[in-house]
């Protein structure tokens, strides 16, 4: 994260499976907010609904994909300075929807948020879930 660039997250998923996974389409996002709770004021559809979605696709065992998102605007440094200071928070979540051989469809979702002292995104404790 750096004053007068967008922030960037890449979220790499796996098929870990031993059978391809089918339609896999995911959704990611990201947002600079004021709170650190009640997240389903914004989590999963806020800001831009459309932005880091993926088209269908198949997986086999093993493959990888990608979901690439951006932030809305340029970090400002008092942006990056309430960012460290916890005054804003980043958070980036998503879904990940297939389906397996057997016909059950599956919903993986994540959020994640930037914790300033490590640097990094860490798990959140709201929007992990699968099925």
């Amino acid at each position: 994260m750096a004053v007068g660039q967008k922030i960037t997250y890449k979220f790499h998923f796996t098929n870990r499976g031993k059978t391809p996974a089918i339609n896999v389409r995911s959704e990611c996002n990201c947002a600079i907010v004021q709170a650190t709770t009640d997240i389903g004021q914004w989590w999963p559809t806020s800001g831009k609904p459309d932005l880091g979605i993926t088209g269908e696709m198949a997986m086999a065992p093993n493959a990888e994909s990608i979901c690439i998102i951006d932030s809305d605007g340029i970090v400002s440094q008092d942006t990056l300075n309430d960012i460290l200071a916890k005054r804003l928070f980043v958070y980036a979540w998503g879904r990940i929807f297939y389906g397996d051989t057997f016909g059950e469809k599956h919903t993986t979702t994540f959020c994640y948020v930037f914790d300033p002292n490590l640097k990094e995104l860490t798990g959140y404790s709201q929007g992990n879930d699968m099925n």
